[in-house]
């Protein structure tokens, strides 16, 4: 662990005040633009970067910095801008469902199965490693081309190709079980 990270750590316990404005002041600008590109609004991406801050000062007396301070945050800042698009997906999935069940019918068995097939997805795709979950939302949530995706994260575009490959590999190992005993019931033919 290097100086300025076992300084921090200190820091963090003993002037927790004092260490969050300096995380601030060194690293918001840095962090709101990693976050607005990938989100791609301003606005959003700044309230991304404040939540992240409220939750160091939150966790302040349990925080313990191993890496560096800056991959640290811009890491924490990744996540809750991937928890940010999954919800604001979720939010059209549910307004999507919601009009689907008023005009078709759905037994109650298959409503079960079919948010526990949700739940594992989820959880399939909380476990997939980081780049290979940005750019899996990236594409499947945000609905980016892989160009897109290459551009906006500064690499080939053969690597989004090789990740969503990868991402999609994990998904259905995790999830298969669960798909064949919902399509055998006839909702997924």
């Amino acid at each position: 662990m290097n100086q300025i990270v076992s300084d921090f750590n200190a820091l963090i316990k003993e002037q927790p005040q004092k260490a969050i404005e300096l995380l601030f002041n060194a690293y918001y600008v840095k962090l709101c633009t990693h976050v607005n590109t990938i989100l791609k609004n301003k606005n959003v991406a700044e309230d991304i970067v404040q939540e992240v801050m409220l939750e160091i000062w939150r966790m302040r007396d349990n925080i313990n910095v191993s890496s560096s301070v800056e991959a640290y945050l811009k890491r924490a800042c990744r996540n809750k801008s991937l928890n940010y698009i999954r919800s604001q997906k979720m939010n059209f999935e549910d307004i999507d469902s919601a009009e689907e069940l008023s005009s078709d019918y759905i037994s109650v068995e298959d409503a079960i199965a079919v948010d526990n097939l949700q739940e594992k997805i989820n959880t399939a795709i909380d476990s997939l490693p980081e780049k290979c979950r940005l750019v899996f939302m990236l594409s499947r949530i945000e609905g980016l081309s892989y160009l897109e995706i290459a551009e906006q994260l500064q690499i080939s575009p053969k690597t989004v190709e090789n990740q969503i490959s990868k991402a999609l590999k994990i998904l259905r190992e995790s999830v298969y079980d669960e798909d064949i005993s919902i399509s055998n019931r006839g909702m997924f033919k």
